[in-house]
């Protein structure tokens, strides 16, 4: 059975499935993310014990428990390293088209040191998520209205919907950038989110991104609808009864 969640943890969910993101900090004393730091230097995977302290914080394993649900494995862990100067990727998801509906994996993008905006860090297109895309078929887009740029003080961490479009920025500072990816996935996902209807009605979830025109908008919504319902349980959920023929 999954505890209901406090107000704050089902904004934060619903935040992640509006925008396909979210970020936290202050998960761990900042000496924790040094020893990540150093294995990362050392060509270690910072798997084991350091990592599962990570996903075990209260703050972490809260929200991966409404997302993922309480039973879910680890797909993938690997470091990036950005010398100065160095980096820069196209706009992408990874891996090939995700053909699973409304299932999704969490990754994590866990910044082991500060890092600042001229290190570059990693660029997110929030609401990108509710579009399938192949991998790199984007990789032309530049510039988007309302993309953003994740980075942020030592043990900043953004919990990234699998689908969300994505690259690596150049590092123009003098500093080297870390980074640790980190991939899971829930095996029993289908209504983890402990929540109700009426919680739902309070937070917001339907705004229309910077980038998108009124079609695109409706159409994410329509597939924000049913990522609510695949996750919530919640089969008749309309945020707007003109949508229930389409989705009933």
């Amino acid at each position: 059975m999954i505890v209901d969640q406090d107000s704050d943890s089902h904004e934060s969910i619903a935040r992640f499935l509006a925008e396909g993101f979210l970020r936290i900090t202050d998960v761990l004393p900042d000496e924790h993310f040094d020893d990540l730091r150093t294995r990362i230097d050392d060509g270690e995977a910072p798997a084991g014990a350091p990592l599962e302290r990570i996903l075990d914080s209260r703050k972490v394993a809260t929200l991966l428990d409404s997302l993922l649900g309480p039973d879910r494995e680890l797909v993938r862990v690997s470091s990036h390293t950005t010398l100065p100067g160095e980096g820069g990727q196209p706009l992408h998801v990874d891996g090939v088209r995700d053909l699973r509906g409304p299932r999704f994996d969490v990754q994590l993008l866990i910044f082991p040191q500060l890092t600042t905006q001229d290190m570059g860090g990693t660029r997110i297109v929030p609401r990108s998520h509710l579009r399938l895309v192949d991998n790199s078929c984007i990789g032309r887009y530049q510039h988007l209205t309302g993309e953003l740029r994740a980075a942020g003080p030592t043990g900043t961490i953004y919990l990234v919907h699998s689908r969300l479009w994505h690259s690596g920025l150049r590092n123009d500072a003098t500093t080297t950038r870390r980074m640790l990816r980190v991939r899971l996935r829930g095996r029993r996902q289908a209504a983890c989110w402990n929540v109700s209807e009426e919680t739902l009605g309070a937070v917001p979830l339907f705004t229309r991104g910077r980038w998108e025109d009124s079609t695109s908008s409706r159409e994410a919504d329509y597939e924000l609808i049913k990522l609510i319902r695949f996750l919530t349980g919640h089969s008749e959920y309309d945020h707007q009864r003109e949508y229930g023929l389409r989705y009933g």
